[in-house]
């Protein structure tokens, strides 16, 4: 015989269903047909009531929660952390889990943090970020969502900036080519690199923030306004009339080596064979600002697979390519730092594990070339150091694969800036 019952929890009737039978002096339930829209938000929840009428008689049964429910912990707002460990410090985000998230609950820590699994590892999230919530076990209902994006500040080099005084003499420029058009993969997090790159230039390097100029998705066009617009004085709208000005430039983009293996780079319109810039070109354009000082810092590869989103394949590029065009440069102005994220025809890594266990969003290169600057290096020799043993070692790591940065001009030509205590 079918027979409707119904699911109480304190007092309350929290589902009604007609999926009981009455086989042979026995009451056959399906929980999860009869209750699979039935959650509960509680830490230690009371017993259910099962209750059903049969031969004009009312029957009740108690039964505990956790023997039919699971808890799970649901994520109450946008971007919430997911941690490696139970604390709010920073370089411990795994991934941010968008709001309506939820995932089973292994246990509470001591300290009130959310215990699960994520990746076969532990991982944890705050109790202010989530709640528990009790439902039917079924795997196919578990739905961690991870939002597109990492918070900014939940980066370890997003925060704890060193600090440093104006430098009045600096200037800088941001490249931050990431939305292409075409076949040409657009590269993720561009714009949030620019504004690390913008944090650290005004925080790190000590240039005022009037002085630091940002280019989002370049087209060829706008290299070529911007270009007409540097001379000895002048950097686009910004005009530089210190006697030792220093000049720091930041490009994260697409580039290639065309079949003469001359270097370019790869504007947002690009086309097959057309509409690119000749690096030593874009060099020679701040070659013309009097400056007693250039760094150039350079997040891109020049293989063509990174380009159309492909696996690298050897390169064809000639060996001195990257040498020769920074040193046919630096040869007419000695005071020049030269960083490329990549040896010849080597692609660039994103600093994200394959697994989604660590997402420091950034290119291998902008995240330990930052952190140098973070960690107090002065000399381009020493930064650069840091920036060639990490990530070679990095890529390896994560990708299996090369990628070996490059630098070229003086060891000792400073960068960052001694403050009182360095």
């Amino acid at each position: 015989n079918q027979i409707n019952g119904r699911l109480i929890h304190q007092n309350a009737v929290l589902s009604e269903s007609d999926g009981f039978f009455i086989r042979d002096g026995f009451a056959e339930i399906n929980l999860f047909e009869a209750f699979e829209d039935v959650s509960i938000q509680s830490q230690n929840p009371e017993p259910f009531q099962v209750q059903f009428d049969y031969e004009n008689r009312q029957f009740s049964f108690e039964f505990p929660v956790e023997s039919i429910f699971q808890p799970f912990i649901v994520i109450n707002r946008d971007n919430a952390a997911l941690r490696s460990k139970p604390s709010n410090s920073s370089g411990q985000t795994l991934a941010n889990l968008e709001i309506d998230s939820f995932i089973p609950l292994q246990e509470i820590t001591e300290d009130g943090w959310f215990s699960l699994r994520y990746n076969l590892m532990d991982a944890y999230v705050s109790s202010d970020d989530a709640f528990i919530e009790w439902r039917l076990g079924q795997a196919e209902n578990i739905a961690a969502m991870q939002a597109e994006d990492v918070a900014y500040g939940d980066v370890d080099i997003e925060v704890g900036l060193r600090e440093v005084p104006v430098q009045d003499n600096r200037v800088g420029v941001i490249f931050a080519l990431g939305n292409y058009r075409g076949s040409v993969v657009d590269i993720p997090n561009a714009d949030r690199s620019a504004r690390l790159a913008r944090d650290y230039m005004i925080t790190t390097l000590g240039i005022s923030q009037d002085r630091i100029i940002t280019i989002s998705d370049m087209k060829l066009s706008d290299w070529e306004d911007f270009s007409q617009r540097i001379d000895s004085l002048n950097l686009g709208s910004v005009r530089m009339e210190h006697p030792e000005s220093e000049l720091f430039v930041y490009l994260v983009g697409h580039s290639q080596a065309n079949d003469q293996n001359r270097l370019q780079l790869v504007p947002t319109d690009y086309q097959e064979h057309g509409n690119t810039i000749f690096l030593s070109e874009f060099f020679n354009a701040f070659g013309r600002f009097n400056a007693s000082k250039r760094i150039f810092i350079l997040e891109t590869d020049f293989a063509r697979g990174s380009l159309l989103g492909q696996v690298a394949q050897l390169s064809t590029l000639r060996g001195a390519a990257l040498r020769e065009t920074a040193q046919s440069f630096i040869q007419d102005h000695p005071q020049t730092a030269i960083f490329y994220g990549v040896n010849n025809g080597q692609q660039a890594g994103i600093f994200a594990s394959p697994d989604g266990r660590v997402n420091n969003v950034y290119g291998f290169f902008t995240y330990y070339f930052f952190q140098a600057l973070k960690n107090g290096q002065i000399e381009a020799g020493d930064i650069f150091r840091h920036v060639q043993r990490n990530v070679t070692f990095t890529s390896r790591r994560y990708y299996d694969r090369p990628q070996d940065p490059q630098f070229f001009g003086p060891a000792t030509l400073r960068v960052g800036v001694e403050v009182n205590g360095d």
